[in-house]
């Protein structure tokens, strides 16, 4: 039988690095959507109270 030239303690490394890899690229996903998200938001808002501005104006 042969035996792997890698060590258990380079396998539980390698593991846990891939591991803290997709971590962070999930992370990165994470904010990137989550800044959208917020710009979208942001926008809305705007274009309510300009909105409401602009009703307000009207009416009077």
């Amino acid at each position: 039988m042969g035996q792997s030239s890698i060590s258990i303690a380079t396998r539980a490394w390698m593991i846990l690095g891939l591991f803290a890899i997709g971590l962070l690229a999930n992370t990165l996903m994470d904010a990137a959507k989550m800044r959208e998200h917020l710009r979208s938001s942001y926008e809305k808002g705007v274009t309510l109270l300009v909105e409401s501005a602009v009703g307000v104006m009207t009416h009077y």
